[in-house]
């Protein structure tokens, strides 16, 4: 055994496999760890929405695997590509912040610059391809594709890095992580045709994609400002990132229930609405703050709004 371990006898077969691939894996986990994949669920449920909205699997029988597949992996590369490339510029200020040191391998050290950056153009480029299938020879989808690549790059990558510019750090990431996603998903199923209840669902995405970069933005003030991030919330201070923060969430609370009153008929809208007492219910006994339970009440609605579209391919 010792000799094996000096290298003076080779390893029996099976062991030298074992290393191998134990060498594989730990080279590959740090780069998906970049990807930050189980950070991205509630930002792929949005393009999920739109294209539930926009037809889906209603779309021809021959079309629509392709579409629906493509659709689905290019924005996971989309978001991997989002977060890689913000974790590669994040890695200075992330080295000081212990809650998110662990969650950032570019911060430990192990994933470079240079190979975050080029995992994040792989990750682009891939589902650029991939957009470009969900696309189907039509313009509006790939555009949409494009922009959020754009978007996404300018909100973490200097010299632009709008998550450091007050007010456009918000505007973008409703953008780069809200409209546009939904919007993507929406015309990659569908003629892109504007209507009354796409307007009000695109502005509840917005809505809701502020309303969690301000609740970040309050979670990470401190550290924000000891690396000389300015945020809208270092802008504006606790205080009235406070009142930001309750103005976005009463505005996504009315558009949330617009949207049920409009999407669902009276039966439906009952129980929805006792769904949401319930979540209340702690939040009036301080044991759940209510910025967190209106996570509950934005998946129960979006769920009901996509779900009843869904039906409605079937009947």
């Amino acid at each position: 055994m010792a000799l094996i371990r000096a290298g003076v006898l080779p390893a029996p077969e099976g062991r030298r496999w074992r290393t191998i691939a134990r060498g594989i894996r730990d080279a590959i986990a740090p780069h998906w760890a970049m990807l930050r994949l189980t950070d991205s669920r509630a930002y792929l449920g949005m393009a999920i929405l739109g294209a539930s909205l926009g037809g889906g699997c209603s779309a021809a029988i021959d079309t629509w695997p392709t579409t629906t597949i493509s659709l689905a992996l290019s924005c996971v590369l989309y978001l991997g590509f989002a977060f890689s490339i913000n974790n590669c510029f994040d890695r200075e200020s992330d080295r000081l912040n212990p809650a998110k040191i662990g969650r950032n391998p570019a911060a430990i050290g192990t994933v470079g610059l240079s190979g975050g950056v080029i995992l994040a153009a792989v990750a682009g480029l891939g589902g650029l391809c991939l957009a470009c299938l969900a696309s189907a020879n039509r313009p509006a989808p790939l555009l949409l594709y494009i922009s959020l690549l754009v978007v996404g790059a300018s909100y973490s990558v200097p010299p632009v890095r709008l998550k450091g510019v007050p007010v456009l750090d918000l505007v973008s990431h409703g953008l780069g992580f809200g409209v546009l996603l939904f919007l993507y998903g929406f015309c990659a199923t569908s003629t892109c045709s504007l209507t009354p209840r796409l307007i009000i669902v695109t502005v509840s995405v917005f809505l809701c994609s502020i309303f969690f970069e301000i609740r970040n933005h309050l979670d990470d003030l401190d550290m924000d400002k000891t690396t000389g991030t300015m945020t809208t919330a270092c802008w504006l201070g606790r205080e009235g990132t406070e009142k930001l923060l309750k103005l976005f969430l009463f505005s996504h609370l009315s558009v949330l229930f617009l949207l049920v009153w409009l999407n669902a008929p009276a039966g439906y809208l009952a129980p929805v609405l006792l769904m949401f007492i319930l979540i209340i219910t702690p939040v009036l006994g301080r044991r759940v703050p209510l910025v967190r339970a209106v996570d509950v009440f934005t998946i129960l609605v979006y769920g009901l709004v996509g779900l009843l579209e869904v039906a409605g391919w079937f009947l």
